[in-house]
């Protein structure tokens, strides 16, 4: 008999999208939205246990997922609110845990597209995001509560970013002015 994983809890069912069993999530940690994918299994807790459902699609900024099983809005009801998690094994054994940011596009919440992430270096301070941006290397820090989503199907991260940080330069060359 097979035992149930354990499970890495990443958020909660936020609320029904639509009529026929689609569901919003609330991801509290940033780092599994990569593993939100279709063909894998999302857990949704009940009773203190963890009740997986294939994915069958995940689409939109803040994700969106269609679940096998969850086709219509009774079942979608159920799922609201509730807690939900992925196999720990899956989500501890990723390589790097920034690794699966490699390759995706970072756009800011405006949908205005600000390169393709190289790599995520190490720094003192923090990770830090090498975005390669028309031939440049820019580098932003990495701050989970700057993530707003992410879209598996077209590779899109989308970021809060503070104000003037990626126009530094704009802003220098105001203060020569003055």
């Amino acid at each position: 008999m097979q035992t149930p994983p354990e499970l890495s809890l990443i958020g909660r069912i936020g609320r029904k999208h639509g009529f026929k069993g689609a569901l919003t999530l609330d991801i509290d940690d940033a780092e599994a939205l990569p593993l939100l994918t279709k063909g894998n299994h999302l857990f949704i807790v009940d009773n203190g246990k963890g009740v997986p459902f294939l994915i069958k699609e995940v689409y939109g900024h803040q994700p969106i997922v269609e679940l096998n099983l969850i086709d219509n809005e009774a079942r979608a009801d159920w799922c609201v609110g509730r807690s939900i998690g992925l196999d720990a094994q899956q989500h501890q054994t990723s390589a790097s845990p920034y690794g699966e940011l490699e390759g995706l596009e970072l756009e800011t919440d405006d949908g205005t597209s600000i390169g393709i992430i190289e790599s995520v270096e190490e720094y003192p301070g923090g990770p830090m995001l090498n975005v390669q941006q028309d031939g440049n290397s820019l580098l932003i820090p990495w701050v989970e509560e700057w993530v707003l989503g992410f879209d598996p199907e077209n590779r899109i991260l989308t970021i809060d970013l503070p104000e003037g940080l990626l126009n530094i330069d704009d802003i220098d060359s105001e203060m020569d002015t003055e």
